[in-house]
């Protein structure tokens, strides 16, 4: 499974570009499943019906920077 994460300064016009590649499985004990549905907020307006675990095997990422023109 690949899970990827970009996030950008919208002032500065700069971010990053993160994508973790790995093997992924059910979240089945239900303490841990409590913890992640406490801590994580959906964006989403719906219940979190369950979790993914991701076991990263490659991690990549980069800076991003706006071009001038």
């Amino acid at each position: 499974m690949a899970y990827e994460v970009d996030a950008i300064d919208p002032d500065t016009r700069l971010g990053w570009s993160v994508v973790a590649t790995g093997y992924a499985s059910a979240v089945t004990d239900p303490t841990e499943l409590n913890r992640y549905a406490q801590r994580l907020k959906s964006w989403a307006d719906a219940p979190s019906s369950g979790a993914v675990r991701i076991r990263p095997g490659v991690v990549t990422g980069f800076r991003l920077r706006a071009v001038n023109s």
